[in-house]
């Protein structure tokens, strides 16, 4: 303070030109400067805003223009997240299905108990001939064999009780068998070839069978007891030998890796067939014995059916099997065509009336427990099944009626 004149210490309220506000000097320019200066602003102004810098482009004062223009960036809406509703509705849906499911089961069970297999005839009084596909494994109970579900076409139960209602039925003018399978286990094969004979010897009335894609082993010996077959020219059929499977046998390769196994029983032979144990000679006897037997059983079956000596029929019945020209050779089929060639057949061998009526037997189809599951699977991906596609499926279940729920990962 000491060093500052006592000029510099203006008095309080006197301003210097450089201490002026920015605007008042501007008021104590002359106009024709004011204007000047404002013309000068003004093209400034323009020539910043159509630089490329202002453009969105990268601008170097000392050199040109090196950038490119880039539109300004638009913000996008912010993604909703997924609550926990698409949880709830799917936690409702099941819940109602596996209501729907109980309820349908309960009511099933409760008809089978007190009603037995549910067969339903024409009742129409107008003469008829039955028809019965038999397809699938052959087995005395229920088979579980589709990809698509836990359901099977065949259903031995529902046979036996259709050809029971058949022999009381004397609108029932015949049965034709429409067969389309490998085979199956020979109890069941023996019971449902025994109802066929006894519809055929009360009644009287004429069995024909159609071969479709397959008819071997167990479903040839239930074709023989038709009064003629008639075959698809693709037909692999025959196969007329006896199986029990294949005996896997695993206890060296348990050995080798430190693993005892220790077979519990009482009887020496009762553990035969185990896979932790070889096979001994006599247990290799006594199943060779066995099969044999029923091997013998079904050659005479056929000799007898077909009428044939049993000789010849023993010459190819080494379980090989024959396309239908093959069979139709060695007399194991009558004809070879379609199922309309057996229908024509059947109407013209036996003098029916040519509008007689061809009645599809078909049973109903047990869905079981896993509908759920399949409908569970079907809605817990990403591509979740629809609420109205439910809906349909439900409806669906409650008619007994098949359908096929599928779903993509």
């Amino acid at each position: 303070m000491s060093d500052m004149n006592e000029k510099d210490i203006l008095p309080e309220g006197e301003m210097t030109e450089s201490t002026r506000p920015a605007d008042e000097q501007d008021a104590s320019e002359s106009p024709l400067a004011e204007q000047q200066k404002t013309q000068s602003t003004q093209e400034s102004a323009a020539e910043q805003s159509s630089t490329p810098a202002a453009q969105g482009g990268w601008y170097n004062p000392y050199s040109t223009y090196t950038g490119a223009y880039t539109p300004p960036a638009v913000e996008s809406a912010p993604k909703k997240k997924k609550g926990l509703g698409c949880l709830f509705v799917s936690l409702a849906v099941l819940g109602v299905l596996f209501v729907v499911l109980i309820a349908v089961s309960f009511v099933k069970v409760l008809t089978e108990d007190s009603a037995g297999s549910s067969v339903s005839l024409p009742d129409t009084g107008d003469d008829y001939v039955a028809v019965m596909y038999i397809d699938s494994e052959i087995a005395g109970d229920y088979v579980y064999t589709s990809m698509y579900g836990s359901y099977s076409s065949y259903d031995q139960v529902f046979y036996i009780d259709t050809i029971d209602a058949l022999i009381g039925d004397v609108t029932n003018r015949a049965l034709l068998l429409y067969i389309n399978s490998p085979g199956g286990e020979v109890t069941a094969t023996d019971e449902l070839s025994r109802a066929i004979a006894r519809y055929k010897s009360e009644t009287q009335r004429p069995v024909y069978a159609y071969f479709g894609d397959v008819a071997a082993s167990g479903a040839y010996w239930i074709g023989s007891f038709a009064d003629k077959i008639i075959a698809s020219k693709f037909t692999t059929t025959g196969s007329i030998g006896v199986t029990y499977g294949t005996h896997i046998e695993i206890s060296e390769l348990l050995e080798k890796l430190g693993v005892t196994v220790t077979e519990l029983t009482a009887g020496d032979n009762k553990a035969m067939g185990s896979m932790y144990s070889p096979l001994t000679d006599e247990q290799k006897a006594m199943y060779t014995e066995q099969l044999c037997e029923m091997h013998e059983l079904f050659i005479e079956v056929v000799a007898t059916n077909r009428g044939l000596e049993k000789s010849n029929v023993r010459e190819i019945a080494d379980g090989r099997t024959f396309l239908a020209s093959k069979a139709l050779e060695y007399k194991l089929i009558d004809a070879i065509g379609y199922f309309e060639d057996a229908q024509a057949a059947l109407i013209t061998d036996n003098e029916l009336s040519e509008d007689i009526v061809f009645y599809d037997c078909i049973p109903e189809y047990d869905y079981g427990d896993s509908v759920l599951q399949y409908l569970i699977q079907a809605i817990g991906y990403e591509k979740k099944t629809s609420s109205e596609e439910l809906g349909a499926m439900i409806e669906k279940l409650a008619q007994g009626r098949r359908f096929m729920a599928i779903y993509q990962k």
